[in-house]
């Protein structure tokens, strides 16, 4: 949940920046993945050779359209591309502070490569953030988007347990989507 135009501004430059506070690359512009700071990009791949079934439902080709996010609608794309490309800078900057601080070295585009699509980290991490289903920086609305999410976590619940005991016309909170 993003509240507002700087939280959803600050997790756009998070993913960005990711790769390289992850220690994988030294800049997002060496990230072999799709990086965009355009507002309105369209990417399209083929599908790769291996893994997929070539005789399988999936297309043969897909795209992927990055558009503008409704924040900052006094700002044009360029300056909100200025926004965003500051806002990476800094993540950048301070994944490299860290980095440094721990004596560690980038790993580089190549070895990120070079590892098996299905490997898994050797180590584990500490959980110990707050639940990433809330990202707002904001203490006030912090409390009332942490609110909202338990007011909604109580209407689904409602709706389950009226389906579970047979009424299925029962309407779920919004917010609710179906695998069905």
């Amino acid at each position: 949940m993003l509240n507002s135009d700087e939280d959803v501004l600050e997790k756009m430059a998070y993913t960005i920046a990711n790769p390289t506070a992850a220690g994988l690359v030294r800049s997002p512009r060496e990230w072999p993945g799709v990086v965009s700071l355009r507002l309105a990009e369209r990417f399209s791949v083929d599908r790769p050779d291996v893994f997929f079934d070539p005789e399988g439902p999936l297309p043969g080709r897909a795209t992927l359209n990055i558009v503008r996010p409704p924040i900052y609608p006094r700002l044009d794309d360029a300056e909100l591309a200025q926004h965003l490309a500051s806002a990476i800078e800094r993540h950048v900057r301070e994944a490299r502070s860290a980095m440094a601080e721990q004596r560690r070295n980038f790993a580089g585009a190549k070895a990120v490569l070079r590892q098996a699509f299905d490997g898994v980290p050797s180590s584990t991490e500490p959980r110990c953030s707050p639940s990433p289903r809330i990202a707002v920086t904001r203490t006030l609305e912090r409390v009332q988007a942490i609110s909202d999410l338990l007011s909604f976590y109580r209407r689904y619940r409602f709706a389950w347990a009226e389906w579970r005991a047979g009424a299925r016309d029962t309407m779920f909170a919004f917010g609710t989507y179906s695998v069905c």
